[in-house]
Order: C-alpha cells, then sequence, then structure tokens
C-alpha cells in the first residue's frame, strides 16, 4: 500500500463522506432486441455502430447509447440498431467529456475547458446547467451551493443510488495541483465537497472513476495505477500494472473493466484484483474477433448493459464495439 500525503475530506453542512450506501439501480429494464444479442461467446467482439468517436457511454432503459466525444460540444444517441444522431448540443463553448445517468434517469454530462460546469440532459434532449460557476480552468476549485462552486476541468463522472455524483478534475494538464475527486450532492440544498485532493506530492492523479458497493475506485492516469476509496475515506491501491485507464465499469459481480488507452486493449480486474485481458490483441485495428484475436485503437468509453460490455473505439476507428461477458 503506498503512503499518500493529502486526502481532503470536506464535510459541509450535515452531509457525510459517503452517502451511497447501494448501486445504482440498472436502467436497462426492457427486453433486449435481436441486435443487441447476436453473439453468445465470451470476449467476442462486435463492431456495431459506425462514424463516432465516443469518450464517454451511457445507456438507457431502451438499451440507446449515449456519447460524448471527449473533444466536442455534442452529445450522440446510437440506437439498438446502429443509427447514429446528434441527441443535445452543449453550445459553441461546449467540451463534452465524462457522461453518465442519475437515478432521475437525465444525463449527467461533464464541460470542461472553457466552462467548467456540469450539465444536465433530459432523455428529449433539453440541457440545462446543474452545477458549477462558468468561467475558465485557471480558477481554483470552490466548494460551496450548486451555483456557487467552482470545477477545475472536469473529466469523468459517476452517479450512485442517493442521487450523488463523483467528478474528477484534471489540473496537471494546466500545471496546477488542482487533481481531486468532487463529490455533489443532489436536490435545492445541494452542495458540492471535496472528497480527495492530491497536492504537489507523489500521490495519486484522478482520472477514470467508478463506483461499486458504496466504493469509489478511481485510476491514474499516468501510473497505471487503481485506487479506491473506503467508507471511512481511507485511500489504498486497488491494483497496479494497467496502461493509461480511460474509461473503468463494474458489473454486478464485481468486476471490473478498464478501457486501455495507449495499449489498445479491454481489461477485467476481478474483485481479488486479478488483472486479465478480455479483448485486444495490443495491435492498432478495427478487426472483430473473440479476445486477443480482435483490435482496437485507443479504446475510451465503457458502459455495460445487460450481458455486453460497450466500448467506444477512437483513435482513427470511430467506432461503437460490444463484447460478449456470457
Amino acid at each position: 500500500m503506498k503512503t499518500f500525503y493529502k486526502i481532503a475530506i470536506v464535510l459541509l453542512i450535515s452531509y457525510s463522506t459517503f452517502s451511497c450506501k447501494k448501486e445504482l439501480a440498472p436502467l436497462s429494464v426492457a427486453p433486449k432486441k435481436a441486435t443487441l444479442s447476436s453473439s453468445s461467446t465470451y470476449g467476442q467482439v462486435t463492431t456495431v455502430a459506425t462514424g463516432i468517436q465516443a469518450g464517454g457511454l451511457a445507456v438507457d432503459a431502451a438499451h440507446n447509447l449515449y456519447a460524448s466525444t471527449g473533444n466536442g460540444p455534442i452529445i450522440y444517441k446510437i440506437t439498438p440498431a446502429g443509427t447514429v444522431t446528434p441527441f443535445a448540443d452543449l453550445g459553441p463553448e461546449g467540451y463534452t467529456r465524462g457522461i453518465t445517468f442519475g437515478p432521475d434517469s437525465a444525463l449527467y454530462v461533464t464541460n470542461l475547458a472553457t466552462n467548467n460546469v456540469i450539465e444536465k440532459i433530459t432523455l428529449k434532449g433539453v440541457v440545462t446547467l446543474f452545477c458549477g460557476l462558468p468561467g475558465d480552468h485557471f480558477r481554483p476549485p470552490k466548494d460551496g451551493p450548486l451555483a456557487q462552486a467552482i470545477f477545475y476541468n472536469p473529466q469523468f463522472i459517476t452517479s450512485c443510488a442517493d442521487g450523488n455524483l463523483y467528478v474528477t478534475e484534471d489540473g496537471l494538464a494546466w500545471e496546477t495541483p488542482y487533481t481531486d475527486i468532487r463529490v455533489i450532492t443532489p436536490g435545492t440544498d445541494g452542495i458540492v465537497y471535496t472528497l480527495y485532493a492530491r497536492d504537489n506530492s507523489p500521490a495519486f492523479q484522478p482520472w477514470s472513476i467508478a463506483m461499486h458497493q458504496g466504493i469509489v475506485y478511481f485510476s491514474d492516469f499516468n501510473s497505471g495505477e487503481i485506487a479506491k476509496i473506503a467508507l471511512d475515506g481511507t485511500v489504498s491501491t486497488f491494483v497496479t500494472g494497467l496502461g493509461q485507464s480511460w474509461g473503468m465499469v463494474f458489473d454486478p459481480a464485481g468486476n471490473l473493466y478498464v478501457s486501455d488507452l495507449v495499449n489498445n486493449k479491454i481489461m477485467k480486474v476481478t474483485p481479488d484484483g486479478v488483472v486479465s485481458t478480455l479483448a485486444g490483441s495490443g495491435a492498432i485495428g478495427s478487426s472483430d474477433g473473440i479476445g486477443a484475436n480482435a483490435t482496437f485503437y485507443a479504446p475510451a468509453g465503457l458502459v455495460i448493459d445487460g450481458d455486453y460490455l460497450y466500448v467506444g473505439d477512437t483513435g482513427t476507428n470511430d467506432l461503437i464495439r460490444k463484447i460478449s461477458l456470457k
């Protein structure tokens, strides 16, 4: 276990460090359509949509996928038949990255770079500012009420059943110490507080984020490590030896899936921390196949829908791939 030099737990009003004691219930309750269940071999990779660069992915109850591009203002919708259409526009200064559904069935999106806010999007595509004071990324982060809080380059986002949102911030790109994990509590009296703060010492640099059984897991984009924050606030190393982890998602059994952006693989980490390759040979490509016979180019966004893991295959591929987990 490595030593961490600074862990900032800021408790505002009467909120505890963690109030998320259960997982967000799956939104996928409708029967799957045939187009989503054509492969049944474990590790089978299939291309399901083209022409979309998906830095982040989310899925609704009708098995539609929603994709943030990672570098532009448009959120795209991908139907089960593979049709890609623009779904919502964050505006001329929009820069989407992380995307997640909340328990209210709304999409929450990090809008970084020039805006540095969290946007809310209804299933009808209506965009509203949910949290954060708009402005450039050179302002120090500030905790407080939703409309007054300041974010610094928010990156990835996840949610849990009580409505809390967990957001990572990356300040190292701008040579600042503001590389944190922030928590957004829901409701009209909602607040933003800092759960974990990295200073200039050799602590973790939060990047992608996921949650399982009330425990926050986050990757260090540079070191290949994944850390976890227990319910009592203790931060520890969960697993080492991965590449640049862009996307992370848990299945109901507690297995963690990670997209390795530079090694062009999708990795699986068991609850005991055993790491294996689910799919990808490591070579750059776009070939479908089973396990190591498939190829990717900079896999990024991940989401699970039923028995399938969906992957945003970026680079120059601009594909949505699915991997059978059964």
